[in-house]
């Protein structure tokens, strides 16, 4: 069988930095099949590979020239809605997710909590037009790595991208999350609006 043909598989014991494509090709998270040299050694200046959820096309359009121009960066694949992501993201299988909060068919929250419970080397960066608290919530609770809003700087984004694909956490509960939020928590009344 040839590299080609095999899956992603995490090595048993595995840290977040590795993952296996068979017995004898460590990879560094962010690489991909291309990121592997002919040796099975990995090659750390590979693209990070990205999907993009957005159902705005013209946002996906920019969004992919922007992270791509950066030459760090690979955007793997997309989709307009979140039926679409359920089945593309772990065809495709990114380093990073890149999904708007609000979609026609559900939340990019609900995705990357589908995603992550499946395929918890992905990480996930939510990308909203509104600062919401709820949101917000809902996307930690989901397990995602970050929470931007779409009126960030082309050059924060990459390095968003470039900072949750090493492993690094950009959502700080304790900073982030309002004092509101976290009570409400507390005494069990959980927020489930994602909207805007």
């Amino acid at each position: 069988m040839s590299a080609a043909d095999q899956t992603w598989q995490p090595r048993p014991g595995a840290g977040e930095e590795t993952r296996d494509l068979g017995p004898l090709l460590p990879v560094c998270k962010a690489c991909s099949l291309e990121g592997v040299s002919e040796s099975g050694e990995a090659n750390p200046t590979a693209p990070i590979r990205v999907f993009l959820l957005d159902d705005h096309e013209v946002v996906r359009e920019g969004i992919r020239y922007l992270l791509e121009a950066s030459g760090r960066i690979k955007v793997v694949g997309e989709a307009g809605t979140c039926a679409e992501a359920i089945t593309r993201i772990p065809a495709t299988m990114p380093a990073v997710a890149i999904l708007d909060v609000q979609l026609p068919d559900g939340t990019g929250v609900e995705v990357c909590r589908d995603v992550r419970s499946e395929h918890p080397e992905i990480a996930c960066v939510m990308l909203t037009s509104f600062s919401n608290d709820d949101a917000l919530f809902q996307a930690v609770l989901a397990g995602a790595a970050g929470f931007v809003l779409k009126q960030i700087r082309g050059n924060d984004l990459i390095e968003t991208v470039i900072r949750v694909a090493n492993g690094e956490s950009l959502i700080d509960p304790a900073e982030k999350i309002s004092t509101p939020m976290i009570l409400s928590f507390a005494v069990g009344d959980v927020p489930t609006n994602t909207g805007p």
